[in-house]
């Protein structure tokens, strides 16, 4: 009995060492039944790592095929519009939410006892991957959650490797709707720099996102730009600036690289897929000017 008793002790301790240090930081609560997400993010993270039967409800946002790149998952969950009475008449175990959440809405659910979990972030991809191995965990799914870290990983180290080393980085900027340039410190950025591409944008700088008139555009005249794509059948004069003669110009010359929104609303699966469009583009254009 005191050799159970002394193993009882150090497995105990053990346990309280690995939560202090973050490392398995849910073992203390039950693993939740019932799951909310309120995020567009966290509703993109929970659709691929929440057990059968778990996941109750998500935000509408995600069902919109132009913002998320899980829209096609969230299809068959019952959504709701972020307010509180929808939120908690789903009788939550455990709500995810994001560091953009409402901080007035997050205060009234702990207030009254609701399980709040708020994910970080992702501006990097070691930000991702633990926000992916920490929700994995707290849903009580961590094996999947380490699959997809360890596939999203080999992936993106054998794209890395096809470029890393190689000539002069391509002058790219990153151009939004409403004629505004984008070199904010996000985990976009931190691809565009893994493809081998400088963001002219932050070299002048222009850090973050700031007015950049056509003629600016074309003074600086980039190797490649870089369109985020927005709603397709939305018409206002911030979209209509992307149809420019001077973009189609670009366009012609097949210098132009159209990313999806949904690809860049969160940090999540789709980064793959945004590094190998970049990279793909990128060995056009080389290929092109030989």
């Amino acid at each position: 009995m005191r050799k159970i008793s002394t193993y009882l002790t150090l497995i105990i301790c053990l346990a309280a060492i690995v939560v202090s240090q973050g490392s398995v930081a849910f073992w203390p609560s039950p693993m939740p039944g019932r799951v909310v997400s309120i995020n567009l993010c966290t509703d993109e993270l929970a659709l691929q790592l929440a057990l059968p039967g778990q996941l109750i409800a998500v935000t509408h946002l995600v069902k919109d095929k132009v913002l998320s790149s899980q829209w096609k998952a969230a299809k068959s969950f019952k959504s709701h519009n972020n307010s509180l009475e929808q939120i908690i008449s789903y009788q939550p175990e455990l709500i995810l939410a994001s560091q953009y959440s409402s901080k007035a809405l997050l205060q009234r659910l702990k207030s009254l006892n609701y399980r709040v979990y708020q994910v970080p972030t992702a501006n990097t991809l070691a930000q991702l991957n633990a926000n992916i191995t920490s929700v994995g965990s707290l849903l009580g799914n961590h094996y999947r959650a380490q699959q997809i870290v360890a596939t999203q990983k080999r992936k993106i180290k054998s794209l890395y490797q096809s470029v890393r080393g190689k000539k002069e980085p391509l002058d790219i900027v990153v151009y939004l709707p409403g004629g505004r340039s984008n070199a904010s410190n996000d985990l976009t950025s931190q691809l565009i720099k893994m493809a081998g591409m400088r963001n002219m944008a932050h070299d002048k700088g222009y850090p973050g996102r700031h007015t950049l008139s056509i003629e600016q555009l074309i003074r600086w005249n980039p190797d490649l730009l870089i369109i985020i794509q927005s709603y397709a059948g939305l018409h206002s004069r911030a979209t209509a600036l992307l149809k420019h003669p001077a973009l189609q110009y670009f366009s012609r010359q097949q210098r132009v690289i159209s990313i999806p929104n949904r690809w860049t609303s969160c940090g999540t699966a789709s980064t793959f897929k945004i590094l190998k469009h970049l990279i793909s583009a990128r060995n056009k254009y080389i290929n092109s000017r030989k």
